[in-house]
């Protein structure tokens, strides 16, 4: 619901028809009467030894960012293998757009704990930890950068990998939107928390600042072949609490 209202307050039209029921949660009818499907899932924090901890209250808490994104990955890789039993049965066309919409209120204990680079980009991209390089001489940043990391590793050592969007398998997802928005903690304008993640190898992307809220990451690369997430920040967000 508070990713259609999002859309809705957005000025997007969405299908009664389409959403819902047998297919994809949500159904945007875009401008040129295209349809773009949604299909939205809340992460869990598991039941296994990698469960996500967020502590009791009163204690202090480390975040714990791998398992955060492990729990992110199943997600995601849950809802590409629905999206594709769509295709299978007809639901969703091969040609039309398709989203993972990724909620991960249940991973930390309140909004704002995310790393530098948010955990959602470096599930799809490899990242690892934020690296800031200082110029000895000047004291001054000289670059910011992500640590390349291919993949982490269960409780159990097995390895699961952090690169759905440099591969060919998960070309049916367009995009993640992401958001921490919960019924305890809310942003001050509808949508103004979500993070956009765009697919590069996508069979189906989506426009550059389709949707206009929140931030989007995009990745790119220089003359040099060097790549870089641009961002775009369409709103500020400030969360209340009651």
């Amino acid at each position: 619901m508070d990713l259609a209202c999002t859309l809705l307050d957005s000025g997007f039209k969405l299908s009664e028809e389409h959403s819902g029921n047998e297919g994809p949660d949500l159904c945007v009818i875009n401008d040129q009467g295209n349809r773009i499907w949604i299909e939205a899932i809340c992460a869990t924090r598991g039941i296994t030894l990698d469960k996500v901890s967020i502590g009791e209250p009163g204690q202090a808490l480390s975040i714990d960012s791998e398992r955060i994104m492990l729990r992110l990955t199943s997600a995601i890789a849950q809802k590409s293998k629905v999206h594709k039993c769509y295709l299978e049965k007809g639901i969703c066309r091969k040609d039309e757009p398709f989203i993972i919409a990724v909620n991960g209120s249940l991973l930390t204990p309140g909004p704002g704990l995310d790393d530098c680079t948010p955990r959602i980009v470096k599930v799809v991209f490899e990242g690892g930890r934020n690296e800031v390089i200082f110029d000895k001489i000047t004291g001054q940043i000289e670059r910011k950068q992500i640590e390349y990391r291919p993949g982490i590793h269960k409780h159990n050592n097995s390895p699961v990998n952090l690169n759905f969007f440099r591969i060919k398998e998960f070309e049916n997802v367009s995009a993640l939107l992401f958001s921490e928005s919960s019924l305890w903690s809310r942003p001050c304008e509808t949508g103004s928390d979500y993070i956009t993640v765009h697919n590069p190898l996508a069979a189906n992307p989506l426009a550059e600042g389709l949707f206009q809220f929140g931030s989007e990451f995009i990745l790119e690369h220089s003359k040099g072949e060097r790549e870089f997430l641009k961002m775009n920040s369409y709103r500020r967000f400030e969360f209340l609490y009651e």
